[in-house]
């Protein structure tokens, strides 16, 4: 077996810790959905403290569309994710060590926690833009 990067060990933990045998398809479609909206959220971040600096006109629109935007760029990443990353034939017959399981989850458990707290941080110290639209 090869070595797998990071992301690639992240989705076959996930996937190994959720997999039902019954619905292959589906855990392993979860687990990249759980990726690629941590992602989303990484990439929301630096956004969001952006929009504060950009004229009122964007600041509306962003208001107005932010469900929009986010689910856009969530439905991009999980292609992107998708298309880059382990197949899901290969995550059928995928077996990891015990130490590579556990690196795995602890991976995603490290990235869920930051992304968790950077967003609600960001989100309570930046407020609503307050734009007034």
């Amino acid at each position: 077996m090869r070595e797998l990067n990071i992301v690639n060990l992240m989705i076959t933990s996930l996937y190994l810790k959720y997999r039902k045998k019954e619905e292959h398809l589906l855990s392993a479609f979860w687990a990249k959905l759980f990726l690629a909206f941590l992602a989303t959220c990484f990439i929301f971040v630096p956004i969001r403290i952006l929009i504060e600096r950009a004229p009122l006109h964007w600041q509306c629109f962003f208001d107005d569309y932010l469900i929009v935007l986010v689910f856009l760029v969530w439905g991009a990443m999980v292609a992107l994710l998708h298309l880059r990353t382990i197949k899901y034939s290969t995550l059928a017959d995928i077996e990891l060590r015990a130490d590579e399981y556990s690196k795995g989850i602890n991976i995603v458990i490290i990235c869920s926690v930051t992304c968790i707290i950077l967003t609600c941080t960001v989100m309570y110290v930046m407020g609503p833009t307050g734009a007034g639209c």
